[in-house]
């Protein structure tokens, strides 16, 4: 099931260095896995798939919010 990520802190999106970064790679997932739209308030992140797991992990980060699209 497509996954939408957005992530308010567009700081955090390009700081490699990121939790919500740390997050993706600690699960293998890494850039080009996902397609990214760049809107002027925010970065949303397209994923053909994510884990439950991730999803979790992402949820914890305050900037992020997930949607699951049917």
């Amino acid at each position: 099931m497509p996954v939408i990520v957005y992530v308010a802190d567009r700081e955090m999106f390009r700081d490699d260095d990121s939790i919500f970064h740390e997050i993706l790679a600690s699960h293998g997932i890494q850039k080009g896995d996902y397609e990214v739209e760049l809107y002027a308030t925010f970065p949303m992140l397209i994923f053909d798939e994510l884990s439950d797991d991730v999803i979790s992990e992402l949820e914890t980060i305050d900037v992020v919010q997930i949607e699951r699209v049917d």
